[in-house]
């Protein structure tokens, strides 16, 4: 499994390198970038609602790349915000369907985005318990 954070995720976890775990922790992560489509899916996003940051952390796990520029997005967006991932899961239909009318006409690899899934740490760990 490939942990990937947000470059606003590094930043901060970069000014507490103090903390002996977040050396450690960076050093095992890879950080996102913006893929070519980012800022037009984040627009949209705001549009249904969703506040800046939300709409950042869904377009990376939509059209983020990872550093080598060979994995699009993400399979799941972990977050501890429950109002965020209630939001994502109440619209979840209308976004897959405006992302789909968007990336059918979007060149490869983009073509081929998908929605990441919304989970809390926890709900994540017991995932890979089972």
């Amino acid at each position: 499994m490939v942990v990937m954070i947000t470059p606003e995720v590094g930043n901060i976890l970069s000014c507490r390198s103090n903390i002996l775990e977040v050396p450690l922790f960076l050093r095992e992560v890879d950080t996102l970038r913006r893929g070519r489509y980012f800022e037009r899916w984040a627009r949209r996003l705001r549009e249904h609602g969703f506040t800046r940051e939300d709409a950042k952390i869904l377009s990376y796990g939509t059209f983020g790349l990872d550093p080598a520029g060979l994995t699009l997005g993400v399979t799941v967006a972990v977050t501890f915000d429950l109002p965020f991932i209630n939001n994502f899961r109440v619209q979840r239909e209308d976004l897959a369907r405006r992302l789909k009318a968007m990336a059918v006409q979007l060149p490869r690899p983009y073509h081929d985005a998908r929605l990441p899934e919304m989970a809390t740490p926890e709900r994540v760990l017991q995932m890979l318990e089972t």
